[in-house]
């Protein structure tokens, strides 16, 4: 399956998913392992980490997801007044933030 197909099947999916079906399709485990390995292969392209890979809180994870900061490079570029700008992040948070960025690079 190339990625255009890939792409077309996860939207299928997806609109199942919100109720257009009642059934998943039985292709729906294979499609979703090649969505995932596409979307790893992306990533180490790109060198990145997600930033699940810091073990963040929910309110923190959430945060960062919002603000569409999905990589710990991203992060990681972030200073405390930066993230304190962020809606939903004070200084509890971004101390948590910053202090995991600063855990996974010594890792």
């Amino acid at each position: 399956m190339n990625k255009l197909e890939l792409i077309t099947e996860l939207k299928r999916l997806a609109l199942v998913l919100d109720g257009g079906e009642e059934k998943l399709p039985r292709r729906t485990p294979v499609v979703l392992r090649q969505a995932a390995a596409l979307l790893e292969e992306t990533m180490q392209k790109k060198k990145t980490t997600p930033i699940i890979e810091l073990n963040l809180s929910a309110h923190a994870y959430n945060a960062l997801y919002r603000r569409g900061w999905l990589t710990v490079e991203e992060v990681k570029t972030k200073t405390m007044p930066e993230l304190l700008r962020v809606c939903g992040i004070g200084e509890k948070t971004a101390t948590e933030i910053l202090l995991a960025v600063e855990r996974i690079e010594t890792e």
